[in-house]
């Protein structure tokens, strides 16, 4: 999970959709934000494996490496290890979101389809007889099987109050280096144990202590996970969330997910937009799906507004702040039924002719993508998108268009010019444009509003640029900058 670097490009073409294997978890956790999902009983409801190979078919079709499993507990799906051995046939590898109480079996079984391991903590006096001592046992086990760096914990914060001191006492047994610290969110229902509005900011200070403390004690990578309402925080801790935080932007805006349930039917993350009756055979792709998801939620984070302040909020203006977890926007009556395919067929439409380029893109499939692009650019609602496409597909096939005159029109109309400048002044220095790539980097700069948008990549691509050049003294100029105005979590794993 630990694969936020400086060389991450802002690479709007790639996602991981997640599964939820099954409805059934062996724990009760009070904030579990899955709560009206999991089953009462034993008896659950899981993927069959027919629509689970059709998921790992089409995401193999589609150039996507990796899902997610979640659930309930998902490795108690009663079919795991044949699920297993489909993700083999398919070469798709898995994140698992997991409890930690599972058979040691399974474990072993799971080795060679291993991303990542997010193993979900909770306090030693929450687990009964022996658990504590199988959990760590089982994350020993993990370590030493699928290697230390793709095993992390993590902790949910679900009280200004909670003694959070055991996460650290975990990490230390078990030579962790990473540990992902959370606040409770809140279900569609608002029945789980979730922090409430109005406690954010005391939370926070909370969940700031417990990352000061595990940073103190040598764990390497610690570092948040969901966005934070700005409004809530001091600027000092804005910025202490942006340090730590495991996404370009994940400080104050939340990325799209596509989940898919355990009947086959699209959703998104349990605490945002949720989905009744529409199954993932009602789009082209699984990009489809995702993509269309995307933009009702990009409606949501920057119409629907948390507290009337959010209106005339410069961050929420600018698309920095979304107000929060979206689970403070909606509730369990903001359910879309299959109405919305044909309500929104416009964003369908849409949805559908951009995933058929972003799946053609991230197939390495450049000439076709660049060809149906170019077709596309007339169409007024897809510009801005398809000609993003069009740009990068024009540079890595060495096209000879103006690729600075069409990345500066972009970069003035982007609410992320200096991330979207680091994606195509990659591009244009990977192919050799090196000159039309720096001056690419710095308009990025000129434009870019906020440090907190990706400055620092700026700065790195500009240093490696001008070393590549032999112009050494402006190269240190903008490394000294970089190390000024990086995220210290970056600066770290550097």
């Amino acid at each position: 999970m630990s694969d936020y670097n400086v060389h991450k490009k802002n690479d709007f073409f790639s996602f991981r959709p997640r599964v939820r294997l099954t409805s059934f978890c062996n724990r009760n956790c009070r904030y579990c934000f899955a709560k009206e999902y999991l089953s009462k009983g034993e008896k659950s409801c899981e993927i069959d494996l027919n629509s689970m190979e059709e998921i790992l078919y089409q995401c193999s079709e589609e150039g996507i490496r990796g899902i997610g499993w979640q659930g309930g507990e998902p490795t108690l799906h009663t079919r795991i290890k044949e699920i297993i051995e489909l993700h083999k046939k398919y070469s798709v590898k898995a994140t698992v979101f997991t409890n930690g109480l599972i058979e040691k079996e399974v474990i072993e079984s799971l080795s060679g389809i291993i991303d990542s391991v997010l193993v979900n903590c909770n306090e030693p006096g929450s687990y009964d007889g022996d658990e504590l001592e199988r959990l760590l046992n089982n994350i020993r086990l993990m370590q030493k099987l699928y290697g230390t760096e793709k095993v992390a914990i993590g902790i949910n914060i679900y009280s200004a109050q909670m003694d959070t001191s055991f996460i650290l006492d975990y990490a230390l047994q078990l030579g962790i280096n990473e540990v992902r610290i959370d606040i409770t969110r809140p279900s569609p229902s608002n029945k789980n144990l979730f922090i409430e509005w109005e406690k954010i900011g005391e939370t926070f200070d909370l969940a700031k202590k417990t990352h000061e403390i595990l940073c103190k004690n040598s764990i390497k990578y610690v570092h948040f996970d969901c966005p934070f309402p700005f409004c809530a925080l001091s600027e000092d801790d804005i910025q202490y969330v942006w340090d730590h935080m495991n996404s370009d932007l994940g400080h104050g805006q939340c990325s799209t997910a596509l989940d898919i349930s355990s009947d086959s039917r699209i959703t998104s993350c349990f605490c945002s937009m949720q989905f009744e009756g529409i199954a993932t055979s009602d789009f082209s792709s699984l990009t489809h799906a995702w993509l269309f998801i995307k933009y009702l939620e990009d409606y949501v984070k920057w119409n629907t507004h948390t507290k009337e302040d959010c209106m005339e909020c410069i961050y929420s203006k600018r698309r920095l702040c979304q107000g929060g977890c979206l689970g403070y926007k909606l509730n369990e009556n903001s359910v879309n039924s299959r109405d919305i395919l044909f309500s929104q067929k416009k964003l369908y439409e849409r949805a559908k002719i951009v995933s058929k380029l972003l799946i053609l893109y991230r197939k390495g499939k450049i000439q076709e993508c660049y060809d149906e692009s170019k077709k596309m650019l007339k169409k007024q609602d897809l510009a801005e998108e398809v000609e993003k496409i069009y740009l990068l597909c024009a540079i890595y096939l060495n096209k000879n268009e103006d690729y600075q005159d069409r990345a500066n029109y972009l970069l003035k109309k982007s609410y992320y010019p200096a991330l979207d400048a680091f994606c195509y002044a990659s591009a244009l220095k990977e192919n050799g444009f090196l000159d039309i790539a720096i001056n690419i980097a710095c308009l990025g700069l000129e434009l870019e509003k906020n440090k907190m948008n990706g400055k620092h990549k700026i700065y790195y691509f500009l240093y490696e640029a001008y070393m590549k050049k032999n112009e050494t003294e402006k190269a240190y100029l903008y490394l000294i900058r970089f190390f000024k105005s990086s995220p210290k979590l970056n600066k770290k794993l550097l």
